[in-house]
């Protein structure tokens, strides 16, 4: 495959070191560490994250539904079968 009339190398692991790239930066960016605290509330916090889940879901199937409509609406459009 030419690239601007170079050609390109073609390497097996590119896809595993942009991933573990893609993984140790946004480790970095979000600063997640150990907490100080340990694992005494672990529980507790597995709820939370759950009730937050559970609070989002409506939000969720709602713009599932509206993504479905719009690929429905469209689909007639794509096969150009509008104003026939």
């Amino acid at each position: 495959m030419l690239r601007h009339g170079r050609p390109l190398r073609e390497r097996k692991d590119g896809g595993l070191s942009d991933g573990v790239f893609a993984i140790a930066i946004t480790l970095l960016v979000l600063d997640i560490s150990v907490p100080a605290r340990g694992f005494q509330d672990l529980w507790a916090r597995i709820a939370g994250l759950v009730l937050l889940l559970a609070a989002l879901a409506p939000r969720v199937a709602a713009f599932g539904f509206l993504a479905v409509s719009m690929a429905a609406i469209m689909l007639p459009a794509r096969r150009g079968a509008v104003g026939r």
